[in-house]
């Protein structure tokens, strides 16, 4: 994986097994960089937000989890 053409496949894999791990801070690090590749993802937006609620950063949360509803085609009751 070079800086310039991550692979965001493995990186998406890496993200959500760190959520289900519990370990937040590399989930979070995670959604970033998918984030930076994939702005208007809501479900990346939402699983940060989700990652963020556990780190108990309430702001940091309803940020991305408002930005996952506003990205969102339908509406989606996990959002």
């Amino acid at each position: 994986m070079t800086s310039e053409h991550p692979d965001l496949e493995s990186i998406h894999n890496r993200a959500y097994a760190a959520v289900d791990d519990g370990d937040l801070n590399n989930a979070i690090t995670h959604f970033d960089l998918l984030l930076q590749h994939h702005p208007d993802n809501p479900f990346y937006h939402y699983m940060r937000g989700l990652a963020l609620k556990y780190q108990m950063d309430w702001a940091g949360s309803l940020r991305d989890n408002l930005r996952a509803i506003e990205l969102s085609d339908e509406f989606n009751q996990a959002q």
